[in-house]
């Protein structure tokens, strides 16, 4: 079972990989309003490919009139987001809606964020050299392969109403790698009391999220969903600055297979799962012949390099790298419940983590995890 805090981590990325990020390009989106049907194939033949390369010199936020409500600077100093998608799938419906799903990725998928300061001493620099960032910095690099996202509301609007997903997700050998190169030693960051520095570094091959809600508590809703992962995912985050006043967090994620499917106020769920880094364990058709082996090892692996010379404030570092992971969950308890599910996972699985910090002042918390196969079912009774 995932820790809470790599749960958290990983919710949040996959649900950035189904809007924030995948918004501008690559999306279909639908909004519906009753009795739908939809069918949605997807297949991307090129490799896609994110870059950023950035110099920061002297920057100055005023923050005082403009924070959130954790205190923090609503709007960052800095803010940059390279982010590379094979295919995307986004649907927000009303009523009772059947969908078939397929997106298949045949090259590679590549996302790259470099962030460097100017060699030498800058001419607007303090007198120690420094070039001096004062607010927040973000900074978010992605590479995702598939991903579906999927949410409906009163998904079974009248007795014996049933809402049914199915989904189909393939990479094909590809190859998904995002990295955010953060290299500015001469560079300070100060947002005393606040977060000062958060870079995040996702590489994600399948991704499928579903939501079904009803306030009838009737009903049924049905997701069959395949998810087949046969090449690399590979997260990679280097930080060196040099001084920093304020939080650090820092986040790198591979996933090779992931589906989160919540429900709420339906009598009946049920739900068949294959996820596998083998293509021939989720083949539905026994007279259909195996897919050939790989050419290639696979495997979904996440590094993070951090050095920070000097550090004032609390550090968070979470370096995750996960093949097959399944979460079901429900906010309202289902008459019955039916979860088959099955995980193969045959691809090296590693998360490596390096940090160096300096003289630091405040907290420091790091994880780094490496898993298999892991299922999560929370608040699920009957049918079991």
């Amino acid at each position: 079972m995932l820790s809470p805090k790599v749960k958290m981590i990983c919710s949040h990325l996959l649900s950035v990989s189904a809007i924030s990020i995948v918004g501008a390009a690559y999306a279909q989106a639908q909004t519906i309003t009753d009795g739908n049907d939809i069918e949605n194939e997807q297949v991307n033949f090129a490799e896609v490919l994110a870059e950023i390369n950035a110099t920061l010199d002297d920057i100055s936020q005023d923050v005082s009139e403009d924070l959130d409500e954790t205190g923090d600077a609503a709007n960052s100093a800095v803010n940059m987001t390279s982010a590379a998608i094979g295919n995307s799938f986004s649907a927000e419906m009303g009523g009772t809606t059947r969908i078939d799903n397929s997106q298949s990725v045949t090259q590679s998928v590549t996302s790259g964020l470099n962030i460097t300061t100017p060699d030498g001493v800058s001419a607007v620099s303090g007198p120690d050299g420094m070039i001096n960032i004062t607010g927040r910095v973000v900074a978010t690099s992605a590479a995702i392969g598939n991903s579906a996202s999927v949410k409906i509301d009163d998904a079974t609007n009248g007795r014996g109403a049933v809402s049914a997903i199915a989904n189909d997700q393939d990479t094909n050998f590809a190859e998904f790698y995002s990295q955010l190169n953060f290299f500015s030693p001469s560079l300070k960051i100060s947002n005393p009391g606040g977060v000062a520095l958060e870079a995040t570094s996702a590489s994600i091959a399948n991704s499928f999220n579903a939501e079904a809600y009803s306030t009838r508590n009737n009903g049924e809703f049905i997701v069959d969903t395949r998810q087949v992962f046969e090449g690399n995912s590979i997260s990679d985050l280097d930080v060196v600055v040099g001084n920093v006043t304020g939080d650090v967090l820092l986040t790198s994620v591979a996933m090779a297979n992931s589906a989160s499917i919540e429900t709420g106020g339906i009598a009946s769920v049920s739900i068949d799962n294959c996820q596998t880094t083998d293509a021939s364990v989720c083949i539905e058709d026994p007279d259909l012949p195996e897919p050939p082996p790989p050419p290639r090892p696979v495997d979904p692996s996440s590094y993070a390099d951090v050095s920070i010379d000097s550090f004032t404030g609390n550090f968070e570092l979470t370096n995750a790298a996960i093949s097959n992971s399944l979460s079901v969950s429900s906010s309202t308890l289902p008459n019955q419940v039916d979860v088959d599910t099955q995980q193969y996972n045959s691809a090296l699985t590693e998360a490596i983590a390096n940090v160096d910090l300096g003289p630091t002042i405040g907290k420091v918390d790091i994880t780094s995890v490496a898993i298999g196969n892991t299922v999560d079912i929370k608040t699920l009774t009957g049918g079991f």
